[in-house]
């Protein structure tokens, strides 16, 4: 009897998650408890240059959210309260006898809902298949979308000693960036420099690829490096591919400062036409 209770309420979580994959609206996400604090009507008025799906940073969340799902994405699980920080949402696809799962996760400003980094993690639901395929697959698409990423060319360009391969520090040291957003592009980088000797070495193509561990990391820079976008996965030359996952991180710093920096409009600053 306990059996058959369990296998019910299974049944019936199954088909409430189903339901609101496929039904929901943006009112029922504002009815979560975790978003329902934001006003779906409030602009930042900035957003990144690249989108990801047309998300961009420094959207509404709710507006954000609601059109991945109207893409056919599921939302996932979003905590309760003032806590919620982010969003997670899937976009699932069947590949060989398994299914790719593209998960987006719209990381916010808790106080104001604004978008201030956009990760994407693609993995396969099978550990004995190689991601290798998909990897380049998922490489191929962002030239097409974005263009070319950072080449060695360029890398080379900007360090006094230029040579086949170029330590990360070397050009974190010589870059240019505008004194307000200094710090977070450093910070950026930084995180990137497992060891001192993640370095950039030259890919097909010319591009300029990080290896930074066990990864690789191509670079996409904006104008001043106020915007990155970076696709990194485990190096197929020394690690098992089988069961891993690639990343795609969207950043925008100076629309991140400008988030944090967000207050919302008082009485007097509103136009109001009687």
């Amino acid at each position: 009897m306990i059996k058959d209770v369990r296998v019910i309420l299974v049944f019936i979580a199954m088909s409430f998650s189903v339901v609101f994959s496929a039904e929901a609206t943006l009112t029922d996400l504002q009815a979560l408890p975790g978003l329902k604090r934001f006003n779906p009507d409030s602009q930042l008025g900035l957003f990144s240059d690249k989108d990801i799906k047309s998300v961009r940073v420094g959207q509404n969340i709710l507006n954000a959210a609601a059109q991945l799902q109207q893409q056919g994405g599921e939302v996932h699980y979003i905590s309760r309260g003032s806590r919620s920080r982010n969003v997670k949402i899937s976009f699932y696809q069947p590949y060989q006898d398994s299914r790719l799962d593209q998960r987006f996760t719209l990381k916010f400003n808790k106080d104001n809902g604004f978008i201030h980094l956009i990760e994407v993690n693609y993995k396969l639901d099978s550990a004995y298949l190689d991601m290798q395929p998909v990897y380049q697959k998922i490489v191929e698409n962002a030239v097409l979308k974005y263009g070319e990423p950072l080449l060695m060319e360029a890398v080379r360009a900007s360090v006094t000693q230029p040579a086949a391969e170029v330590l990360a520090r070397q050009y974190i040291d010589s870059l240019k960036v505008d004194p307000t957003i200094k710090a977070k592009v450093s910070a950026f980088f930084d995180d990137k420099i497992i060891t001192s000797r993640t370095r950039f070495v030259e890919s097909e193509n010319g591009r300029a690829m990080l290896i930074s561990g066990f990864n690789e990391c191509y670079l996409w820079l904006g104008e001043g490096y106020a915007e990155i976008l970076s696709l990194c996965a485990l190096r197929k030359s020394k690690v098992n591919m089988k069961g891993q996952t690639v990343t795609m991180d969207l950043y925008n710093f100076n629309i991140e400062i400008e988030v944090e920096n967000y207050r919302a409009p008082t009485a007097e600053q509103l136009d109001i036409i009687l």
